[in-house]
């Protein structure tokens, strides 16, 4: 029987996913679209990224807590679901920036903030200098989620057991020396520091829990 059979479509996931994709959507159109501003009140729509980072925590925990993936097969998995798309996005944003710059207001690209954006390497943008964002603005995202996927990869290399315990701890203590020595002026220190990774490590707690005891523990 395969993990899928067994664990079954885990609906409230489904259904949090949905609300935090229109949470998106309606953040980004109060930002893209100044005619909705004033039809749409309120700033929650970004929080809709906080649930996905929780819903990848659980995500990443419960499809492997009880396998016997393999590190190399858990990152060939996450490289195929996400590189290729982001890869050629990027790249024809590029591009068309390279043909036809004046479409664009505020884009500037240079070989390394490619290289940079291309293999999720946080670092400051060139467009909006206060900001850590890949050239693909909503990318920065994703770096948050590679380098937790990277965390969770070496964790899978411990016996199962530990792998709550070691992602849950590893996080913790990378917050915590945010915290304790930060700020920093690095672009990688910030990210690979910030308060919301603590996000994925609620995700892989609410995992284990729901592993452990799935029928008693609430929806809610």
């Amino acid at each position: 029987m395969t993990l899928k059979a067994e664990l079954g479509t885990v609906l409230p996931i489904q259904y949090l996913r949905g609300v935090a994709a229109m949470m998106v959507v309606y953040h980004h159109s109060k930002n893209q679209i100044p005619a909705f501003e004033a039809y749409l009140p309120g700033y929650f729509g970004v929080l809709g990224v906080d649930i996905f980072f929780v819903i990848s925590g659980f995500i990443m925990y419960v499809t492997t807590a009880n396998t016997a993936v393999s590190t190399g097969g858990f990152v060939l998995r996450r490289i195929i679901r996400i590189v290729p798309l982001y890869w050629l996005l990027t790249t024809v944003m590029c591009l068309i920036w390279v043909l036809a710059p004046a479409l664009f207001k505020t884009l500037t690209v240079t070989p390394r903030t490619f290289l940079q954006s291309l293999f999720f390497v946080p670092h400051y943008s060139l467009s909006f200098p206060e900001n850590i964002s890949p050239l693909l603005v909503p990318g920065w995202t994703l770096n948050f989620e590679m380098f937790f996927y990277a965390a969770f990869a070496i964790a899978l290399l411990l016996p199962r057991r530990l792998l709550a315990v070691s992602v849950v701890v590893f996080i913790l203590a990378l917050v915590l020396f945010g915290r304790i020595a930060g700020p920093f002026d690095s672009a990688i220190l910030t990210t690979y520091t910030h308060p919301m990774l603590l996000e994925f490590a609620a995700g892989v707690v609410v995992g284990k829990f729901w592993l452990n005891n799935r029928e008693g523990l609430p929806t809610l």
